[in-house]
């Protein structure tokens, strides 16, 4: 699922997405790339349901241009599988433990450039 949320100058496209835990690794990233060909201010969210950053994995964010922004685990197990992915050079990301999930809640803040923040 996408979205286009504009923020004076700037268009930023967030594409939120979740892999199933069995799903293949390489089928979830081919239905991904379609949807983020050419899209500029582009931010991925969402549980990907892998540990670690696996070979296919790490060429997908090289051959796009995209860089991924969580560095701390996102699950209670110590996992990071929520992840924040971005062609935006500087995201600001945190991770929290809430209530009632076995994930943390990840967010990002976006800079709007016409005041300064």
């Amino acid at each position: 699922m996408g979205i286009a949320i504009h923020s004076n100058p700037i268009t930023y496209n967030i594409i939120v997405g979740y892999k199933p835990p069995k799903f293949p690794v390489q089928m979830f990233l081919q239905s991904l790339q379609t949807q983020i060909i050419n899209l500029q201010n582009l931010i991925i969210l969402g549980d990907f349901n892998q540990t670690g950053n696996t070979g296919i994995f790490n060429r997908f964010l090289q051959e796009n241009s995209i860089r991924q922004y969580i560095t701390t685990p996102t699950h209670i197990l110590g996992d990071t599988l929520d992840l924040i992915i971005s062609n935006l050079p500087d995201l600001h990301s945190i991770t929290k433990a809430v209530p009632y999930t076995d994930h943390h809640l990840v967010a990002v803040k976006l800079d709007n450039p016409c005041n300064g923040n």
